[in-house]
């Protein structure tokens, strides 16, 4: 392809040059332009996060030969203060190598210890696969409300995940202080 891509712009640049001079630097421009912007390849998902988490994956056996970093959903991965204590957590983006399952990992920073959520594994009401996220942000209230009565039903102590799936219906996934729980909000 890059071959072909290179050869046409010869051709274009020899036409051009003999019947208008004056525009060749400008279509010159122009085509080095689209050659190196569509010749450039995209850096995977692994390779773009903070580097405390690639050593994580990248030394976790089981976790890199069971699933893979995946950017299904932009951002591909929230940083957040997810377990109260004083770090910044991840969650990222992931999918199941064998099923091709979506979902979550959160890492705690401070023990590296890793939650997965979805991907294979059955969690709150997304069930295993999460291939119904579409949204999904840092949840900063300090209470998650009942959407049905408006009432403060648990108390937050720090940030949370909120996943939705547009339209349909939304959650919050928070730490009760020994793992991550889901907490639906619409249906």
């Amino acid at each position: 392809m890059r071959w072909l891509t290179r050869e046409l712009a010869r051709w274009l640049i020899k036409v051009v040059y003999m019947n208008y001079p004056k525009t060749t630097l400008f279509l010159g421009c122009i085509l080095l332009f689209v050659s190196t912007t569509f010749g450039q390849k995209q850096i995977e998902p692994q390779y773009r996060l903070p580097r405390w988490i690639s050593q994580i994956y990248n030394n976790d056996n089981s976790l890199r030969s069971n699933y893979e970093i995946s950017d299904y959903i932009n951002p591909f991965y929230l940083e957040g203060d997810f377990n109260g204590d004083s770090l910044i957590d991840i969650a990222i983006a992931i999918k199941e190598k064998s099923t091709q399952k979506r979902g979550v990992l959160i890492v705690n920073r401070s023990n590296k210890e890793y939650f997965i959520i979805g991907a294979g594994k059955k969690f709150g009401s997304g069930g295993d696969d999460f291939e119904w996220l579409d949204i999904w942000t840092v949840y900063r209230e300090r209470f998650i409300e009942d959407p049905a009565t408006f009432s403060k039903v648990v108390k937050l102590n720090h940030p949370a995940i909120s996943v939705e799936a547009s339209e349909r219906f939304s959650a919050i996934i928070y730490w009760n202080g020994i793992t991550y729980v889901w907490f639906q909000q619409g249906i």
